[in-house]
């Protein structure tokens, strides 16, 4: 996110644009205590702890798979 830097006088519009630009970007972000839904393009990416390794996590017909990258 790229706010605008502060003018030195104070504006009422200004300061509205910028708290509704973070509102928008806040909605985007994924929260701690909720429930992740990975849907459309987004992917599962995980790094395996002992070998370092990199891969997708998946479903195909109920089946979880792993991919690597």
């Amino acid at each position: 996110m790229s706010l605008p830097k502060p003018k030195k006088e104070y504006s009422q519009t200004e300061e509205s644009q910028t708290r509704a630009q973070i509102d928008r970007m806040d909605q985007s972000n994924r929260k701690k205590g909720q429930d992740v839904e990975i849907a459309g393009d987004e992917r599962l990416i995980v790094t395996d702890s002992v070998t370092g390794d990199r891969g997708v996590i998946g479903v195909a017909a109920g089946v979880v798979t792993w991919t690597a990258l």
